[in-house]
């Protein structure tokens, strides 16, 4: 009886310590599969948002944190237009579990909506991002973005440009006709005689 006791723990143990590295073989296996090879890791999209102060802030912000959730390899640089930086947004950073950069200044030129935060934003890459290391994207605070969206940007060699929706009154706003890796002509509502008729959510630029 103990021979058979003995034997039987013995083949029991042997079976789960067999089942056992069965299980952890694969789980390695899948771990070093699930590692990209060296150079082909993806490439970092830093994404620029400019945010002030307005009682749909944080519900708006929000939303962009649950979608940027989903997208890998992604840094985010927040800026905001205000003297200091805000409770709401410093806290709603924390939270995020995103990697960001939160900056902030005072806008105070009456034409261009965010031209200051948006120059602290780019100063900030300057220094800190190495060349041909990603793209930069610009988001609005107060879009919708699909994150298949982000996976197209990390393509971007050069410059890569597409439709914006709902945008100036138009349902598609962007480039109609391309040639030969150029824009040829533009569907736009406001200002279409400026040089390049772009929204600030239809373009990437290479690092």
């Amino acid at each position: 009886m103990t021979k058979r006791t003995k034997l039987g723990c013995f083949c029991a143990g042997s079976v789960f310590f067999f089942a056992v590295m069965i299980a952890l073989c694969g789980f390695l296996a899948l771990k070093v599969k699930d590692f990209p090879a060296i150079g082909t890791r993806k490439r970092t999209v830093t994404v620029v948002t400019c945010t002030y102060t307005r009682l749909t802030q944080k519900a708006d912000l929000t939303r962009l944190v649950q979608t940027l959730m989903h997208v890998s390899s992604l840094h985010w640089i927040v800026v905001e237009d205000s003297d200091k930086k805000t409770p709401l947004v410093k806290k709603l950073l924390e939270n995020s579990s995103l990697k960001y950069t939160h900056l902030y200044t005072k806008n105070t030129a009456a034409i261009f909506k965010h031209i200051q935060t948006l120059n602290i934003a780019l100063a900030w890459i300057r220094a800190n991002v190495k060349p041909n290391e990603g793209v930069v994207y610009f988001m609005d605070d107060d879009n919708t973005y699909d994150i298949k969206l982000f996976e197209e940007i990390r393509t971007t060699k050069v410059l890569s440009v597409w439709p914006v929706g709902l945008v100036g009154g138009l349902l598609i706003e962007g480039p109609v006709e391309c040639k030969n890796d150029r824009v040829l002509t533009w569907r736009v509502s406001w200002r279409p005689d400026r040089t390049i008729p772009i929204d600030m959510a239809g373009f990437a630029i290479n690092i």
